[in-house]
């Protein structure tokens, strides 16, 4: 099997993921509850990383806004980066009961210090909350401005992370109900 960025043009330096945006045509996924140096506009829909000195040297984390649901897609597209930035992003779902208040007060700057089941994709590594499970042949280190990832739930309960719609063999099974999207931008 051959990853579709076994060879790349970037692999020498890391791409930092700076801008973040669920897909054009999906107008009805948005973003919510952020921690560190993030903006939302275009109502909702397009995270963007802050600049400045400070926001180099530090992550960010976004939400979606509804839970992921059987049959619906929850895309991303990378709309622009910043060479100035350090990393990648890491995308994966949780179980976080973003419904209370006192949790949203208290998000914290990396997907690996979320309170709460975490299942994600970083780099090249799959990973549920810090358990490193599996290496993948393609690696979220590589993506380019116009990428797309998408995560899409199963009616078996089984999600799967695609890269510009081809999958990228990452599979979470028996996934529970009301698990959110999260990103972090590194």
């Amino acid at each position: 099997m051959r990853a579709p960025y076994a060879t790349s043009e970037n692999s020498q330096s890391c791409q930092a993921t700076s801008v973040i945006q669920p897909t054009t045509l999906e107008t009805k996924h948005r973003w919510t509850c952020i921690s560190g140096n993030v903006t939302l506009t275009q109502n909702w829909t397009v995270a963007s990383r802050l600049t400045g000195a400070s926001a180099a040297l530090s992550r960010c984390v976004v939400f979606s806004e509804h839970p992921l649901s059987v049959g619906s897609p929850f895309e991303i597209k990378l709309v622009s980066h910043n060479p100035l930035f350090a990393g990648c992003l890491s995308i994966g779902i949780t179980d976080l009961n973003l419904a209370d208040d006192n949790v949203r007060k208290n998000i914290p700057l990396s997907i690996k210090r979320i309170p709460a089941n975490v299942w994600y994709a970083s780099g090249n590594e799959v990973r549920y909350n810090s358990t490193l499970l599996q290496r993948s042949m393609t690696s979220l280190e590589w993506l380019r401005v116009g990428d797309r990832i998408a995560l899409e739930l199963t009616p078996a309960r089984t999600l799967k992370i695609l890269l510009n719609s081809e999958d990228m063999n990452i599979q979470f099974q028996n996934v529970p109900n009301d698990v959110y999207v999260v990103v972090e931008l590194q």
